[in-house]
């Protein structure tokens, strides 16, 4: 998983995300309410869907914290 999947959607689950970045759930929430750069789509039930920029910000952020820090 990673580049070549990002590019063949426009829009990811949660679990999506999870396995493309290998952040967990809870972290790319927090994530999204901490640094307000990622914005996921909410649908009517409540899911978020995310799109190519929020995951690729996902992974900049993931470098910056485990790898940058």
């Amino acid at each position: 998983m990673g580049i070549e999947e990002i590019e063949q959607k426009d829009y990811f689950s949660i679990g999506d995300v999870k396995r493309i970045t290998g952040v967990p759930e809870y972290s790319v929430r927090y994530w999204e309410a901490e640094f307000g750069l990622i914005r996921p789509i909410r649908l009517e039930s409540g899911h978020r869907r995310y799109t190519k920029e929020d995951v690729y910000t996902i992974l900049k952020i993931k470098d910056l914290i485990y790898n940058k820090y």
